[in-house]
């Protein structure tokens, strides 16, 4: 056997063992556990070109859909296939970043480590949970939000509605409205000048940074163990801007093959929130930093808050003691009104009726009084019988109010006085219930 039959048997064996085949379909996940994406595309061709510039708008930005792949994949030959099917039924333009991988590669020769690096960061952890490795081929993501990681062994067909169902989706950002620019200016057509500019307004998320990528239409390698030969839209190079506006002096990447590199302007955006070191407690106070803050007088100054807190809680308790004691004394002061209103409808009785047995004694000598004189005292005499009927009639009544006053008096103290008891401990609660029983 050749050196280069067992030098291919070593790769995918070891691919074997850092690639768990994912045997699940590829359906769509988020990219991240908080919301993220890309969006842009503005691509200029640069190869043989001394000037070069595009520009475009939110509405007229094509979807990105960013692949990450390896030259000895055979899986991602077929997830490829469904791609590019999906992508040419789909009703918009999209733009494809094809990443080969890079660190711990033996095989692939396209692969950039930079950009292994921000798939890591980007990516990695939901393709962990997923396939248990950050960088799995194949991976397909739509504009930066959906993840479709490994095939399921499904063929092109079977994979292509996975991946036109993501596409149909509009980005987050879709109906906001901004422009891009781009433009490549070199006077010997392998260095030059690059100049970016992204205007948006403010819904544009503060992390928002710009990249631009170094992208090969076609590039051949037939050593590519998975036997797909051509490679295409490869990325060979990417180039973190700094800031969404400003220019660079900037050299390409000689091509694999051929005469076909473009650039290509993106923006990626996240809304992760980011936490401070060591801070365990973020949503609550520092109380040890604070207590040391306050020093001696801080303590003081507790101190007398809980002391005046215990203060007026015995000022209330003992209010509450007032108050309970003054019941029956209400009760007796009520009872006196009761009683000083039955005597003085009494008197009014006794007055009423004394008027009126010397009105009947002066009427029962009608020889000293006219006819008038004896009518008025008639009904006068009538009125004050009246007076003392109704007198008495109030008084019985008053004295039934008076009378049930008392009883309930008596019944009170004698509870105020079992309470008191068992307060100081001269009867027992649990005795009283017995007794009761």
């Amino acid at each position: 056997m050749s050196t280069r039959n067992w030098a291919r048997i070593v790769v995918l064996s070891f691919a074997l063992l850092m690639f768990p085949i994912a045997i699940a379909a590829p359906t769509p996940v988020p990219t991240a556990d908080y919301p993220q994406g890309i969006f842009g595309g503005v691509s200029i061709e640069v190869s043989n070109v001394t000037n070069a510039s595009s520009e475009s708008s939110m509405a007229e930005y094509s979807s990105i859909a960013e692949v990450y792949t390896a030259s000895w994949c055979e899986n991602c030959v077929f997830a490829e296939e469904g791609l590019y099917a999906a992508i040419a039924e789909a009703t918009g333009e999209t733009t494809v970043l094809t990443f080969h991988r890079a660190i711990g590669e033996v095989e692939d020769p396209f692969g950039v480590e930079s950009a292994d690096l921000r798939w890591e960061g980007r990516y990695g952890k939901t393709s962990k949970d997923i396939v248990s490795v950050m960088r799995a081929p194949p991976t397909i993501i739509i504009n930066g939000e959906t993840m479709h990681a490994g095939s399921g062994g499904l063929g092109g067909d079977q994979l292509k509605p996975y991946y036109a169902e993501s596409l149909s989706q509009p980005p987050q950002f879709s109906l906001e409205s901004a422009n891009s620019s781009l433009s490549w200016s070199s006077e010997d057509m392998a260095s030059g000048i690059l100049t970016w500019n992204l205007e948006a307004g403010d819904w544009l998320p503060e992390s928002t940074t710009s990249i631009v990528f170094v992208v090969e239409a076609s590039a051949t390698f037939e050593e590519g163990s998975n036997g797909l030969g051509d490679y295409h839209d490869v990325v060979r190079d990417m180039v973190e801007l700094d800031g969404n506006s400003g220019s660079m002096n900037y050299t390409l990447p000689a091509a694999w093959d051929g005469e076909d590199l473009s650039l290509v302007l993106v923006h990626q955006w996240s809304e992760e929130l980011e936490i401070a070191c060591c801070d365990v407690n973020p949503s609550g106070p520092d109380y040890l930093a604070l207590w040391l803050s306050f020093g001696i007088g801080g303590f003081f100054a507790i101190v007398f808050i809980i002391g005046l807190i215990i203060s007026t809680k015995k000022n209330e308790e003992l209010e509450e003691a007032v108050l309970d004691q003054q019941v029956p004394v209400d009760h007796v002061a009520q009872q006196q009104r009761m009683q000083a209103s039955v005597n003085q409808l009494d008197q009014q009785r006794s007055q009423a009726h004394n008027e009126a047995e010397q009105l009947r004694k002066q009427l029962s000598d009608s020889t000293s009084y006219t006819a008038a004189q004896m009518e008025a005292m008639q009904a006068q005499m009538q009125s004050l019988q009246e007076t003392v009927a109704q007198a008495e009639k109030e008084k019985t009544e008053m004295q039934d109010e008076l009378e049930k006053a008392k009883s309930t008096t008596i019944v009170q103290n004698i509870t105020y006085n079992i309470q008191d008891s068992a307060i100081s401990g001269d009867i027992n609660a649990t005795e009283l219930k017995e007794k009761d029983d």
